[in-house]
């Protein structure tokens, strides 16, 4: 009588150990994506400063330093004058509102729906502050919720760009302490997979660049041919928000209607439909291009990864959900592990993965 086949307890391990480690995952998600945003930062200091020291032939520190200062101060500017600009803005709003607000109260008051009597100091002031916010408690509650979550968010940006600085001082040196926790029959694969990742991810981070700048300096030519105020702060900010692929030139549209409507019907129909035609051209056209023949990224893919990373991680995973796409593309591409126990070749042909086109890089580069 034959023997009855013994059960393998290794399937039900593996399960165990994978769901303990999406658990896990899963409880640590918000550190891993603020630790993402630092490598992102620390890849876009290492692209900026690769490209000046094709310019300037200075030690790698000095072109560092003197990458960063540029960003800094280029990041004040731009806050200062973006500030300066929102509080006009602002400003000129509020005015525009209250004088609304006085007109649909005179109007109302003199259909008789509303007691006569009331002075107009009266009218500008307790009333129209409690027409305008009738809850003066919730708003103190809900003001002090934003100031908290506005400081937290200021410690978190502190992080990522620490992570991202002390990264770009010295990359090859948290690569080898990578790799020391790595198993060593592993790390040459891994050491390969995390070269290729980091450069595609550069390289992402270049096209996106000329797609940023190439819808900026469009967008501030449009503005400006149909004088709309702060032209240059707009296009600015359409530039940056192009950061997020399609979602970050609908975001970045809104507040060139809100000023382009003040001019009137037909400048504001122009303003809308050349910034339309710009971002469609840009967003459609020129940045599929781009990113095909840098990353091979593909826009269905692109535009996957900004739903399922926005549902399972709110904004921020709408912020990283491109790069995000590429580094797991790469990852899962030149990554393949030992699964021999289940009948599957561990080791795939070299010109099929990301190791064997790193070492044949290698080989061929002088």
């Amino acid at each position: 009588m034959a023997a009855a086949p013994r059960l393998s307890a290794r399937p039900l391990l593996l399960a165990v150990g994978v769901g303990a480690l999406l658990y896990l995952f899963w409880s640590v998600v918000d550190g891993l994506l603020l630790i993402f945003s630092g490598l992102l930062l620390a890849a876009f200091l290492d692209e900026c400063t690769w490209l000046l020291g094709k310019v300037l032939p200075l030690p790698r520190k000095v072109v560092l330093a003197l990458v960063v200062l540029i960003v800094f101060l280029a990041a004040v500017a731009a806050a200062m004058w973006s500030g300066f600009s929102i509080v006009q803005q602002f400003d000129s709003f509020t005015r525009a509102l209250v004088q609304q607000l006085r007109a649909v109260e005179q109007s109302v008051r003199a259909a008789g729906f509303l007691p006569g009597g009331a002075s107009p100091a009266a009218s500008d002031g307790n009333h129209l502050l409690h027409l305008l916010f009738p809850d003066t408690q919730h708003l103190v509650g809900e003001a002090r919720s934003a100031l908290a979550r506005l400081l937290g968010l200021v410690g978190e940006i502190v992080v990522a760009v620490l992570i991202g600085l002390f990264v770009a001082i010295d990359p090859p040196a948290y690569g080898r302490a990578l790799l020391d926790m790595a198993p060593h029959g592993m790390r040459a694969r891994l050491s390969a997979v995390m070269s290729e990742s980091a450069r595609y991810l550069r390289r992402w981070l270049l096209g996106q660049l000329i797609g940023m700048v190439v819808l900026g300096l469009l967008t501030a030519a449009a503005l400006a041919v149909l004088k709309v105020p702060d032209a240059m702060l707009l296009a600015l900010q359409a530039g940056l928000f192009n950061f997020v692929p399609y979602l970050g030139a609908i975001v970045a549209g809104i507040p060139i209607v809100l000023l382009a409507i003040p001019l009137g019907a037909t400048t504001a129909v122009l303003a809308i439909g050349a910034y339309t035609v710009i971002h469609l051209g840009i967003g459609y056209v020129l940045a599929p291009l781009i990113q095909q023949r840098m990353v091979r990224l593909l826009p269905g893919l692109t535009l996957a990864s900004l739903v399922l990373f926005g549902m399972l991680f709110g904004p921020v995973g709408l912020v990283l959900a491109t790069p995000l796409a590429v580094v797991i593309r790469q990852i899962a591409t030149g990554l393949h592990l030992d699964i021999a126990a289940f009948g599957v070749d561990p080791e795939p042909p070299p010109e099929m993965n990301i190791a064997g086109k790193a070492r044949k890089r290698a080989a061929n580069s002088p």
